[in-house]
């Protein structure tokens, strides 16, 4: 019974020295995302106000969603043809419009999920950052809440807000995020492809949090 009693007591203590710390250097009330699934806050959709296609326009969803409306309000609208003619501007001109050096500065850490999260395919992320690219105009999400940005083929782009009122950050400075997780945060498998999974944080208390998803 002794025996027995000290090999638990041995394999209990083996577990702990083997878990997984969590996660640190994060200013006090920020939420990481580690796992394959979870998100530090309730999902509601984003609210975007701004100019898409040349009209002044306020529309729930995520892009993909918007897009959807917009085609219905305008016919003549087509986002395919918006994206070609900044890639034919950044092409003349030779260099990329980017956001000022002071929201630059605002960028905090960055998190990779941990191995065997659930990864984005980098294709659809590059996707979803170029067309939010051209949405000119504001992102709302609410307070203490998650809003997915974009999600296409199983590959989502999410805000999260911690703080505890609604904010309306510029679209295009949260397709840098995602563009910076898909600098940073790669996830290796035993096949060719590889996926990325990650959040960063804004010292305004908000992450954009790039993973898998069922879309």
């Amino acid at each position: 019974m002794k025996l027995i009693i000290f090999i638990s007591i041995f394999l209990g203590l083996l577990a702990s020295s083997f878990a997984v710390p969590a996660a640190s250097g994060l200013p006090y009330g920020l939420s990481a995302v580690r796992s394959v699934t979870e998100l530090p806050y309730p999902v509601s959709k984003m609210t975007f106000l701004g100019t898409l296609g040349g009209h002044d326009v306020q529309l729930n969803g995520s892009i993909e969603e918007i897009h959807s409306q917009m085609t219905v309000l305008h016919p003549e609208f087509d986002p395919d043809a918006l994206l070609a003619a900044k890639k034919l501007a950044i092409r003349d001109t030779g260099s990329e419009l980017i956001e000022s050096e002071l929201e630059g500065r605002s960028k905090s850490n960055m998190i990779c999920c941990n191995p065997g999260s659930w990864g984005a395919d980098p294709g659809r992320i590059e996707q979803g950052i170029d067309y939010l690219d051209h949405f000119n105009g504001l992102c709302g999400v609410p307070a203490r809440t998650c809003v997915r940005i974009s999600c296409s083929w199983g590959s989502a782009i999410y805000l999260c807000n911690d703080n505890y009122y609604g904010i309306t950050p510029t679209c295009p400075y949260m397709a840098s995020y995602a563009q910076d997780i898909l600098n940073t945060c790669p996830m290796y498998s035993w096949t060719v492809q590889t996926s990325y999974c990650g959040q960063e944080f804004d010292t305004d208390s908000y992450n954009i949090i790039v993973r898998g998803d069922n879309c």
